[in-house]
């Protein structure tokens, strides 16, 4: 409720469409999905419920395929930054923007990720201290 108008808000199937596949790519954390989305977090875990319209499951899919495209994209520039080696963006970094990317767009696919990974990023004159 917006407590300067006393109205609520209203959400179309396709506001709670990508609300939910949000959800999907945040590993399904409610709190953290209202917090970058504004929504209440009660509310979302309304629809994650099941609380919603008819249309809403098959909507949620596309917006999970769309979602997944994006962050493949993301993966893909983040990688071309680590094959450049350029400066633009520290590699470290680079790694982590993939690594996040990936694991969204694996999420959202549904595919499963590896059950544990380690990776360990070397910097420095040379191995020798490993």
């Amino acid at each position: 409720m917006d407590a300067s108008r006393g109205t609520y808000r209203r959400y179309s199937d396709a506001d709670r469409a990508r609300a939910l596949a949000t959800l999907d790519a945040n590993a399904g954390d409610c709190a953290r999905t209202a917090r970058e989305l504004g929504i209440p977090r009660q509310t979302l875990q309304l629809w994650a419920l099941g609380r919603v319209s008819a249309d809403v499951p098959e909507l949620r899919l596309e917006n999970r395929q769309t979602l997944a495209d994006r962050w493949e994209k993301v993966a893909n520039a983040a990688l071309d930054v680590l094959d450049r080696g350029t400066k633009d963006l520290p590699t470290k970094d680079a790694a982590v923007v993939g690594g996040i990317a990936t694991d969204k767009m694996m999420l959202l696919r549904g595919d499963a990720p590896p059950a544990a990974a380690v990776v360990v990023i070397v910097t420095g004159p040379g191995l020798g201290d490993l």
